[in-house]
């Protein structure tokens, strides 16, 4: 991120997500927190989670993200 210019609404977007499971044995569960508005939403599997971020700005956008250094 360029540190000069702020980032704008329609270029940045920042997400509380959560990720737990009840037990060893238990399937995932996530949330999704949307940082700016607050809003949550709660998802049964991870698979979930994922098509929820990837509606929220494509599908495009995640399966072409490059991974950044540590």
């Amino acid at each position: 991120m360029n540190h000069a210019t702020s980032p704008t609404p329609a270029n940045y977007v920042s997400y509380l997500i959560r990720v737990w499971r009840d037990g060893e044995q238990a399937p995932w569960r996530a949330s999704i927190t949307h940082v700016l508005t607050g809003e949550t939403h709660k998802f049964s599997s991870l698979a979930l989670a994922l098509a929820h971020l990837q509606t929220q700005w494509g599908e495009q956008a995640i399966n072409t993200a490059e991974p950044t250094a540590p």
